[in-house]
């Protein structure tokens, strides 16, 4: 059976490896990434189940949910926050 795969984004390196260590435990190869733009671009070419992203501002979250959904339209997008604005 073939393992899930997730892009992780997160520009924060402490966060980046708890959340690859949570996925790894889960059996799923997490692949990390620090910068959004070039998370985005390997979308295309490792074609996730799923991305975890961590946002540093609501627009963030925004802008990479529509262009991840440009990508592959069926990628589901976990967006993990302690601020409230981004549940809207």
């Amino acid at each position: 059976m073939e393992q899930a795969t997730a892009v992780v984004l997160d520009n924060d390196q402490a966060q980046r490896d708890d959340i690859r260590n949570r996925l790894s435990h889960c059996g799923v190869v997490p692949i990390c990434f620090k910068d959004e733009w070039i998370c985005l671009e390997n979308i295309y070419h490792v074609k996730p189940a799923f991305a975890v992203l961590r946002p540093a501002s609501p627009a963030m979250a925004v802008r990479f949910v529509n262009i991840s959904k440009e990508i592959q339209s069926h990628i589901p997008v976990i967006i993990l926050s302690d601020q409230h604005e981004y549940e809207s």
